[in-house]
Formats: structure tokens, C-alpha cells, sequence
């Protein structure tokens, strides 16, 4: 939308305001006044916009395009973005103003990849609405289509795997998604799965699940710190612990807080620190 167009369309117009505005338009908080207006993708806003929502957010009223006359408003605001605001703000796209006034309550929801437990009940919501949309009975997913499932990275979150598991409803031959009815980038992730596990399979249980826990731990740490840029204290806050004992987990796996780069491999003997296998489960 041109910025006219989205002010037009968050705060109304009046006739006459702008070329094809033919009638007068309410806009959308004055549509929501007592109840929640949503607004997605809050990081792409123009500037000249989030002036005018900063003063709809804090004094309760909006001006409609072409008008002089104010409107009273009261909405409660949800606002989502997979921007960085904080380095939007340092990079004069965002309003800092406008970020600590819609920053009230903040709930971060962590890439797919970070939370492989949401994936199984994910795609089976999904199976059930592609299988229904389709008109197929596909009622399930193999075991090893599901592994692959949950070892993928997923880019793209979770509209990727929707579209994924929608592709397989509509491949799938039976009643049940394959590996086979599965793009080859998650069909791959399989391999690396299954060989991950053959490997493992050849120690004893503890050291086992000792070495597998510890490299999960270390990608998860790293995976953060990426995310923040290396900053510990935000780090610490998406994974919901306090800053001692996040950077007491970092020392505890050798992972080194690094800003605008990589984190560093941390060396495998360090897994063999832990007296108790279960002693790094803290972290998720």
C-alpha cells in the first residue's frame, strides 16, 4: 500500500481526501474502538505512519485523511514482526518511541527449528485440513516421514511446513504420507537423522544421550546468540533464564558470545564434563 492508502485504511478518510476517495471511509481503530486491532508485519510500517500511530496510541484519537476533526478511539493494539526492531531503530527505520509504547507486553515465539516438540502436533493439524480441503483420507504420517519432519530446519517456519504437508496430502497415494511424498531438502534431513542415530547407537546409553544433549545444547546457545546479535542479556531473556545461569550454561558448552559473526565451534571432550546426563535440560 502507498502510505495514503494505509493511513486511509487505518485511520478513514473523508470524501474527497485523495484521488478515488468517493465516500467517506471509517478506518480500522475507529472500527475496532472497545476491542483489539492486529496489526502484522509492524516492522515494514513507513515513518511518516508510525507518527500517526504513536499519537493514536497515546492520546486515544485519530485524524481521518483529509479531515480537521479528530476522532476518539480506545483499541488494544497486537502488533507482530519478524524484524529486528532494535537494530531497525539503530538504522533509523523504526521509531523508538513507537517501540517502547507498543513494547508493553513482548512474547517472542522462537523459530520452528527451536522448538522440534511443536512439529509432530503441527503437521498432523495440517494433514487434517489439507486431507479435508483435498477430499482424501490421509490420516497419517509414516515413522520415518515424521523424523524427517522433525529434523528439517525450516527456513520458513511454520507456513513451510503447512505448504509441505499440504504438497503430501495431494502426492500421497493411501491413507498415509511417505517419505517419498516429501520435498528432497526434507527428505534429507532424514539421512542426516537416521546417521546421527546409527552413530550414537554404537556407545552405551548415557554417553550416548550425554553427546546428543550436549550438541543440542550448543546449536540451541548458538541459535540464540545469532538471534541477538551476541547479546547475552537478550539471549538470556528468549530463553527464559536469568543472565547467570545463561552464561553459566555458555561456559559450561565453551560457546563464546561473538557479535556480527559466527559462533565458535565448542570442542567435543567438553561433553564429557557432565556427571549428570540430565544436568543440561534446563535450558529448554
Amino acid at each position: 500500500m502507498t502510505e495514503t492508502l494505509l493511513e486511509s485504511e487505518l485511520f478513514g478518510h473523508v470524501r474527497g481526501a485523495f484521488t478515488g476517495a468517493q465516500a467517506t471511509k471509517r478506518g480500522l481503530f475507529e472500527a475496532a474502538t472497545g476491542g483489539t486491532l492486529f496489526l502484522d508485519e509492524i516492522g515494514d510500517m513507513p515513518m511518516s505512519t508510525q507518527v500517526h500511530l504513536l499519537r493514536a496510541l497515546q492520546v486515544g484519537e485519530v485524524r481521518p485523511v483529509g479531515s480537521t476533526d479528530t476522532i476518539k478511539v480506545d483499541v488494544r493494539v497486537v502488533a507482530a514482526t519478524n524484524v529486528d526492531l532494535r537494530l531497525a531503530i539503530t538504522e533509523g527505520r523504526f521509531r523508538e518511541d513507537l517501540f517502547y509504547r507498543l513494547n508493553v507486553i513482548n512474547l517472542v515465539v522462537p523459530p520452528l527449528r527451536d522448538r522440534p516438540s511443536d512439529i509432530p502436533p503441527l503437521a498432523y493439524h495440517f494433514l487434517r485440513a489439507s486431507a479435508g480441503r483435498a477430499g482424501k483420507r490421509v490420516d497419517r504420517i509414516d515413522s520415518r516421514a515424521l523424523t524427517a519432519l522433525v529434523s528439517c530446519r525450516w527456513p520458513g517456519n511454520v507456513r513451510e511446513l503447512e505448504n509441505t504437508i499440504e504438497r503430501a496430502v495431494v502426492l500421497a497415494h493411501g491413507s498415509e504420507i511417505t517419505i517419498d511424498d516429501l520435498p528432497t531438502h526434507v527428505q534429507s534431513a532424514l539421512g542426516g537423522a537416521e546417521s546421527d542415530a546409527m552413530t550414537l547407537s554404537g556407545m552405551p546409553y548415557v554417553q550416548a544421550k550425554r553427546l546428543a544433549l550436549g550438541a543440542f545444547n550448543r546449536s540451541y546457545l548458538k541459535g540464540l546468540l545469532a538471534k541477538s546479535n551476541g547479546n547475552v542479556t537478550a539471549a538470556a531473556n528468549m530463553a527464559g533464564l536469568d543472565r547467570s545461569n545463561f552464561r553459566r550454561l555458555l561456559k559450561q558448552f565453551s560457546v563464546q558470545p561473538k557479535r556480527n559473526g559466527a559462533q565458535p565451534e565448542a570442542p567435543a571432550q567438553h561433553d564429557q564434563l557432565h556427571d549428570d546426563p540430565d544436568d543440561e535440560l534446563d535450558v529448554a
